[in-house]
């Protein structure tokens, strides 16, 4: 794997548990508090679109990486380069734990959306 490559693989594992909305308060208690203002609620939906919206487009990039990845692999292997077409499919499955990895973080997002977005829809059924 060449360095460029290593460095940018290295970001994606280091930086992507990073990513991620943390807009919450801790009470003197210890308890964690959501933010009840609509503004707060808002702003958090907006970061938390953002966050998905680059996940998605980094997920994308990646699921493709893996499919190249595999097609040059069997390509490979077909063409008599063993050595070659293995190199290619462990970067795949590399790339494929960095996809899964994201799919984990996408979930977990959508599921904030969803508790903001109810938490929304509370709040202006009150008004």
């Amino acid at each position: 794997m060449k360095n460029g490559k290593k460095i940018f693989l290295a970001l994606a594992i280091l930086v992507l548990p990073l990513i991620r909305v943390d807009s919450y308060a801790v009470a003197p208690e210890g308890e964690i508090v959501r933010p009840q203002d609509d503004k707060d609620l808002q702003a958090e939906l907006s970061e938390i679109n953002h966050q998905i919206d680059s996940l998605d487009d980094l997920k994308n990039f990646y699921t493709a990486k893996v499919e190249r990845l595999k097609t040059k692999g069997d390509r490979l292997q077909f063409q008599g380069a063993i050595n070659d077409a293995q190199n290619s499919w462990n970067r795949a499955d590399e790339y494929q734990q960095i996809v899964e990895r994201i799919s984990g973080e996408l979930e977990q997002l959508h599921e904030e959306k969803e508790e903001i977005e109810q938490q929304l829809q509370i709040t202006s059924d009150k008004k």
